[in-house]
């Protein structure tokens, strides 16, 4: 990340506090490709608990053959009431797309919003129209064209 993108997620990051206490929508950020937890910036972030979702779901998961995504919801579902946090920043979101997993992720995150403010690290693109992850015919896919029209949803997006 450049030292211009840290200064924008530096500012990014001071004004979440503030719009996450006002307003109930999704908060996705778009184009940090680093692990959050790995900035020097994510210390600004007191009121929340950092959740690497690779980590913790594969944790869970791993001694099962086969899983179904009521478990998977169960789990983050409790994962996060778990939390003491204000709101919680959600990193690692990779492994949600998993085709296996059956998971509509961005529906799944506007759930898990409902009961904990989240900050959700989007590992895809926005290009201001479509959200996206992955790239079209890869079996992780996902496309949500207008997202902040359709969806109780804001976007931060890092790219210019």
């Amino acid at each position: 990340m450049s030292t211009s993108d840290s200064s924008l997620l530096l500012g990014i990051l001071s004004q979440i506090p503030d719009q996450l206490l006002t307003q109930t929508r999704l908060l996705l950020v778009v184009g940090i490709t680093e692990p959050v937890s790995s900035l020097p910036e994510i210390q600004l972030l007191d009121k929340a608990a950092y959740v690497n979702v690779n980590l913790e779901l594969s944790r869970q998961l791993r001694h099962k053959i086969a899983v179904s995504p009521l478990e998977c919801t169960q789990f983050l579902y409790e994962m996060l009431a778990s939390c003491d946090a204000e709101y919680v920043l959600l990193d690692r979101l990779e492994i949600l797309f998993t085709p296996a997993l059956q998971l509509d992720v961005l529906r799944l995150l506007l759930d898990l919003n409902r009961n904990k403010r989240i900050i959700a690290v989007w590992p895809g693109e926005y290009n201001n129209v479509q959200l996206t992850y992955a790239i079209p015919g890869h079996p992780e896919y996902r496309e949500y064209q207008r997202p902040e029209t359709v969806f109780p949803v804001t976007i931060l997006s890092l790219r210019r």
